[in-house]
Parts: structure tokens; sequence; C-alpha cells
């Protein structure tokens, strides 16, 4: 149990690191076509869904799976953030 929970909590770091790392160089860069204005009129970005994409990649990607499993991870990963 030590050891998979280990493999767990360094996939989770790993993909937090990265999902912020993505998220912060998106948002110093702003883009018009990544902002959308939401039902109270304020204006919000779509950054997240591919920070979040991107992160849970890099997290799957260190975990110790067959890589067919990582590749179907990684995919649902992107359909994810590509519909958010």
């Amino acid at each position: 149990m030590g050891a998979t929970f280990s493999r767990a909590a360094v996939s989770g770091a790993v993909a937090a690191a990265v999902a912020g790392g993505a998220y912060r160089a998106l948002r110093a860069r702003p883009r018009r076509r990544w902002q959308r204005t939401n039902y109270a009129g304020r204006t919000v970005d779509l950054y997240a869904g591919p920070a979040v994409a991107l992160g849970a990649a890099a997290g799957t990607a260190v975990l110790p799976l067959p890589a067919r499993t990582r590749y179907a991870a990684v995919l649902a990963a992107g359909g994810c953030g590509a519909y958010d």
C-alpha cells in the first residue's frame, strides 16, 4: 500500500505542478479568442481546460502503467480539456 500511495502522490504532484505552470504561462500572454463573456457580463478566460489536460497527461506519464493505458488516459485528458 505504501508504494502505491507514494506513486499516486508523485503523480498528483507532477500533475498539479504542470497544470499550474501551464495556466500561469497561458495567462501571461492573454489572447482575445481564449476569453468569453459569462452570464453576469464578466470576461472569463478558457485557459484552465488546456492546463488541466496537460497536467493530467504529465501525471499519467509518470505512473508505472502499460503504455496502452497511459495512452488512453492522455487521450481522455485531452478530450476533457478540449470539451472544457
